[in-house]
């Protein structure tokens, strides 16, 4: 598993208990003095499954590649394709996505057939991913919603297109207003 933001290794050391005694989990941060302390830290509570690295997380980390999940703590605003290309074919990535100005969803994406489909969306907040941060790609942006079977849930399902990119993604709209459900 790879974890883009370690932070404080919080949650890295969730992840480690999550896949077990086999398991083994990456964690990236871009800050040496966070990744530092995080090793740190870890390696005190015997989270020896955690491997600590200070890389900027757009490459993602290509040494332990390829990963079953990838997942980011911090919001970014596309998907790098160094995230897809290191899943493996049945592999599983969560992202915080930055769709429109401040609102975010947090979006677990399956690879399949070629492609990311979402299986869960979720509202959040994250600060945003820092490091080499492309410029975004010209070209074609377009989003387009559609309803989905009644009864089926989540109740829309969106997908973005740009050249060479398609996303689809499932989500449950809130009230414009309010923001309930």
């Amino acid at each position: 598993m790879l974890e883009i933001g370690t932070g404080t290794g919080y949650n890295a050391a969730l992840l480690a208990h999550a896949v077990g005694e086999t398991g083994q989990v990456t964690t990236v941060d871009l800050d040496e003095d966070t990744a530092a302390t995080a090793r740190q830290r870890l390696g005190e509570l015997g989270f020896d499954r955690v491997e600590v690295i200070c890389a900027d997380g757009n490459a993602g980390y290509l040494p332990n590649a390829p990963y079953d999940r990838v997942i980011l703590t911090v919001g970014a605003t596309d998907i790098e394709p160094a995230w897809y290309e290191q899943l493996t074919p049945d592999g599983r990535l969560v992202v915080p996505l930055a769709l429109f100005g401040q609102v975010m969803r947090v979006v677990a994406f399956e690879r399949r057939d070629g492609h990311l489909e979402s299986v869960s969306t979720a509202l959040c907040t994250f600060m945003m991913l820092r490091g080499n941060v492309p410029e975004p790609p010209t070209g074609e942006l377009r989003i387009r919603a559609y309803p989905r079977l009644p009864g089926s849930s989540p109740a829309r399902r969106w997908v973005i297109t740009k050249p060479g990119t398609e996303l689809i993604c499932d989500f449950e709209p809130a009230d414009e207003v309010t923001g309930d459900r």
